[in-house]
């Protein structure tokens, strides 16, 4: 069984967007916001690329990155509150049948695409 205990909180964002379809990569500067007004940093030189240089959607430096602001510190930082973990999967998934069978690589993976249906269904 896999093990995925918790994830560094800067995964939130490649998660989010390993789950957004390409059809939504519209939504990158959607989240990067999201990400900011909770107290988080995205670089403002990034940009979603799809593809990306190494042939699959990612994160690339769309204008060239300064080096002072490379050396200063990270250029995504996502807030603890914002981290992705088992056990909050595991809590927000509690009342699904069966999750407690599953590995919590699974629990994370249900938990984001549930988030993102919600997400979804909020906008029809």
């Amino acid at each position: 069984r896999a093990c995925l205990g918790f994830w560094p909180a800067s995964m939130v964002v490649f998660t989010f967007l390993a789950l957004l379809g390409s059809s939504t990569a519209f939504e990158y500067g959607e989240l990067a916001s999201f990400v900011r007004r909770h107290g988080g940093r995205v670089h403002r030189s990034l940009a979603l690329a799809d593809p990306a240089p190494c042939g699959s959607r990612g994160l690339v430096a769309e204008k060239p990155i300064p080096e002072t602001d490379a050396r200063t510190g990270p250029l995504v930082v996502v807030p603890a509150s914002l981290e992705i973990n088992a056990g909050r999967a595991r809590t927000a998934m509690a009342n699904v049948p069966g999750i407690g069978e599953l590995d919590n690589g699974a629990v994370v993976v249900l938990w984001l695409a549930a988030l993102d249906a919600e997400r979804r269904r909020s906008r029809e």
